[in-house]
């Protein structure tokens, strides 16, 4: 005896729908997402690209905010000489570059 067999004994021989252990077939899940109409897809799309859009503004701002904070917390600056001769302009050069660049500022 069959599964299936078992199945439609139990169940009086007839057979309605999918049993209950199989899964649809993805061709027949694709045939019914493609059936939908064009107002039905865009009414699930519209919510989802609103909510897209929504998350947005907490993503960059988060993005921004771990950015600055790891730019501040490390050490020196873009004008401290890391090696000997890494930097080849002079002290007071490099003081007018700060202040130019707004380096010599506090954050």
């Amino acid at each position: 005896m069959t599964l299936e067999g078992s199945y439609l004994q139990q169940t009086g021989g007839e057979r309605e729908g999918v049993l209950p252990w199989s899964m649809p077939s993805p061709g027949l899940v694709l045939k019914v997402h493609m059936l939908r109409t064009v107002e039905e897809r865009h009414g699930c799309m519209v919510p989802y690209i609103i909510r897209r859009l929504l998350w947005m503004v907490p993503t960059l701002l988060a993005m921004a905010l771990l950015t600055f904070t790891i730019m501040h917390l490390t050490p020196g600056s873009p004008l401290d000489p890391v090696a000997d001769n890494a930097n080849p302009l002079s002290p007071e050069a490099q003081r007018n570059m700060a202040k130019q660049y707004g380096l010599d500022k506090p954050v």
